[in-house]
C-alpha cells in the first residue's frame, strides 16, 4: 500500500535511456498509469537499433511514451520514421556557470603570430585529432591544445613525435570545469573534424556550442546533427571529411582575424538566444497546461471532438503535445464513440481533459469543448488532423503581428493532396470556403458553432464572424495534414471541386453527394444571404 501511495507524489517519469530504463518506465506506466517521457541521443538510438529484439523493445517504449525528445532535428527525423511518433527537439544547453564565466572572462587575441587551436572531447578516433595533427605539418604558425582522455592518447603523443610537433602540441588529460573557461578564452579556433563510423557518431556536439559561447569560430565535419550546432559560414566552417577541406578551413581562419571575430561574435549571440538553460527548460516544460492553472493570457485551448476515430485520435493528440508553443491545454470531447477511442485516450491521462457525452454530432461536441476552454486563443480541430510541431507557434505569432485579425489559417494537406491557402478575401469567402476548421481563433471573437448545421460548419463560422467585421490572416506554409484511412468521415465524402460544377441537371441524374452538397450550400446561402 505504501508503494501505491508514494507513486502519487510525482506526475511523470523522465528517462534519458531508451533501453533498458525505458522498458522499466513502460512497465511502470502499464501497471500504474503514470506517463513517461523519453530523451534520446544518437548513440542511444543507434544501440537500440543494433538487434531485432532491441528494435522491438525500443518501438514499444516509444509507442507508449507520453513525449519523445531528441537532441537534434536530424535524430528526430530518424526516430519519427522508425516509431511513427512526433518528436520534440530539445537541444543540449550550456550551464549557467559557463555563461557566467563567459561574461567574466574576456577573449585574448594572440599577442604573437601563433594561432592557438583547441579540441575538447574524449580521445577516440572519430573525434579527428589525428587529422588536425596531419594538417599542422603545413601550418608552422599554429599550436594545438587537446583536452580530454581516452584510448587514443598514446597515439596522439606518438604521432606528434613522428611529425615533429611535440613543441606545438599539448595534451591535458584532466581539466576541471573551472579551468575550461580560461582555455576557451585563450585560444583562437575550436576544431573537431569528426568522422561517423558504423558504431559511433557525433549526434550534435555540445562542445561546439561551448566554444561559440566564448566567441571561438568552430570547424566541424558536415554531418546530420552537427550542422545544427555549427552554422556554415555564420558561426564556423562545416567541412567535408577529408584533409584538404580541413586545411582550407584552418588556413582561412588562421590568416583572417576579422573573419574569426565575425564568426565568433555570431556564434556567441546564437548560443545566448538558443542554448541557455532557460531556453531549454521552456521547451522541456509542460506543453499542456492542466485545467485551472495559470492565467488565460497566451494560453491556447485545443479542442478535439471525436467520434469513432480510435485509429487517428492518438496521432492527433501526440502532434498537439509535441508543439513548441509552451502554453497549451488539450480538451477532447468523446461524442459517444463505441470503438476503442476510450482505450486510446487512457494513454494520455493527466495530459488532456476528456469530456464524454452521448452521440449528439460534431457541432454540439465542439461547442461543449469551447465552453470549457480557458485560453486566450482556441483551435477546434478534427481527430484526424496531425499538426507540425511549430504550427501553433506560427499561428500565435501571426495574430500578434496582425492584431486586427480574429483568426489565423494556413495551407494543409488532405492525404496526398495539398490545399493551398488563399490570402484573406471577404468577397471570395462569401462565394466559397477556403479556410479549414483547424484555425487559431481569438476566443473573445469566436461565435461558436450552429448545432443545427450539418455541413459547411466551418464556412458558417467564418461567415458569421465576417458579418461582425471579423477577418482572418493567412500563415505561409503547410502546417497540418488530414489523415485518410478509409474510415475518415471527411475522407469518405471528398470529391474534386470540378465534380460539383458539372451541369448535372442536363444529365437527368445527380450523384447523392453532389445533391447533398448543393442542399447544404443552399442552407448557407439562405442564412448568410450570399
Amino acid at each position: 500500500m505504501d508503494f501505491w501511495w508514494r507513486r502519487r507524489r510525482f506526475d511523470v517519469i523522465v528517462t534519458s535511456h531508451i533501453l533498458p530504463v525505458g522498458t522499466a518506465a513502460m512497465m511502470f506506466r502499464l501497471l500504474t498509469g503514470k506517463p513517461y517521457d523519453v530523451i534520446l541521443h544518437g548513440l542511444d538510438f543507434d544501440g537500440a537499433m543494433s538487434q531485432f529484439r532491441k528494435r522491438v523493445a525500443a518501438w514499444l517504449v516509444l509507442h507508449f511514451a507520453r513525449r519523445i525528445f531528441t537532441n537534434s532535428q536530424a535524430l528526430a527525423r530518424e526516430v519519427e520514421a522508425f516509431s511513427y511518433r512526433s518528436c520534440l527537439v530539445l537541444y543540449p544547453c550550456v550551464s549557467d556557470e559557463l555563461v557566467e564565466a563567459a561574461d567574466m572572462v574576456r577573449r585574448e587575441e594572440s599577442a604573437e603570430r601563433q594561432i592557438k587551436l583547441l579540441t575538447v572531447g574524449r580521445l577516440v578516433d572519430r573525434k579527428g585529432h589525428i587529422k588536425v595533427l596531419q594538417a599542422m605539418k603545413d601550418l608552422p604558425n599554429v599550436t594545438y591544445t587537446v583536452v580530454g582522455d581516452g584510448p587514443l592518447r598514446n597515439e596522439i603523443q606518438r604521432r606528434s613525435e613522428d611529425l615533429g610537433l611535440t613543441d606545438r602540441v599539448t595534451v591535458l588529460q584532466h581539466v576541471s570545469d573551472g579551468k575550461l573557461p580560461e582555455l576557451y578564452a585563450t585560444h583562437d579556433i575550436f576544431v573537431m573534424p569528426t568522422t561517423k563510423s558504423s558504431s559511433d557518431r557525433e549526434g550534435f556536439g555540445i562542445v561546439y556550442i561551448e566554444a561559440s559561447l566564448f566567441g571561438l569560430p568552430t570547424i566541424a565535419t558536415r554531418q546530420p546533427g552537427v550542422d545544427e550546432a555549427v552554422i556554415d559560414r555564420e558561426t564556423g566552417f562545416l567541412i567535408e571529411d577529408d584533409g584538404e577541406s580541413l586545411m582550407d578551413a584552418l588556413t582561412s581562419l588562421s590568416s583572417d582575424p576579422s573573419l574569426r571575430r565575425s564568426l565568433g561574435t555570431n556564434g556567441r549571440k546564437r548560443v545566448l538566444q538558443m542554448f541557455t538553460r532557460q531556453k531549454t527548460m521552456r521547451a522541456f516544460g509542460d506543453i499542456s497546461v492542466p485545467p485551472g492553472e495559470g492565467e488565460a493570457g497566451g494560453l491556447v485551448s485545443v479542442v478535439i471532438p471525436t467520434y469513432q476515430h480510435a485509429k487517428s485520435i492518438g496521432r492527433c493528440i501526440e502532434s498537439v503535445l509535441a508543439q513548441t508553443y509552451p502554453r497549451i491545454e488539450v480538451i477532447v470531447v468523446d461524442d459517444g464513440s463505441t470503438d476503442e477511442t476510450a482505450e486510446v485516450l487512457k494513454f494520455f491521462t493527466g495530459r488532456v481533459r476528456v469530456l464524454s457525452q452521448s452521440n449528439q454530432g460534431a457541432n454540439p461536441a465542439r461547442n461543449r469543448g469551447l465552453a470549457q476552454a480557458k485560453g486566450e486563443f482556441v483551435i477546434i480541430t478534427d481527430a484526424d488532423v496531425v499538426m507540425k510541431p511549430a504550427m501553433i507557434d506560427e499561428f500565435v505569432a501571426a495574430l500578434k503581428k496582425h492584431p486586427k485579425a480574429s483568426y489565423a489559417y494556413s495551407s494543409f494537406r488532405f492525404g496526398w493532396k495539398r490545399f493551398r491557402g488563399i490570402p484573406f478575401d471577404a468577397d471570395r469567402l462569401r462565394r466559397l470556403n477556403f479556410i479549414h476548421t483547424t484555425s487559431l481563433v481569438r476566443r473573445a471573437d469566436f461565435p461558436g458553432f450552429d448545432d443545427g448545421m450539418k455541413r459547411f460548419q466551418d464556412w458558417d463560422v467564418w461567415l458569421s464572424m465576417l458579418e461582425k467585421g471579423k477577418v482572418g490572416v493567412l500563415v505561409s506554409g503547410t502546417w497540418f495534414r488530414v489523415l485518410i484511412d478509409g474510415t475518415s468521415r471527411i475522407g469518405s465524402s471528398w470529391l474534386p471541386s470540378f465534380v460539383y460544377k458539372l451541369p448535372w441537371k442536363y444529365f437527368g441524374w445527380m450523384p447523392q453527394r453532389v445533391r447533398k452538397y448543393q442542399s447544404a450550400r443552399e442552407v448557407i446561402e439562405q442564412k448568410h444571404h450570399v
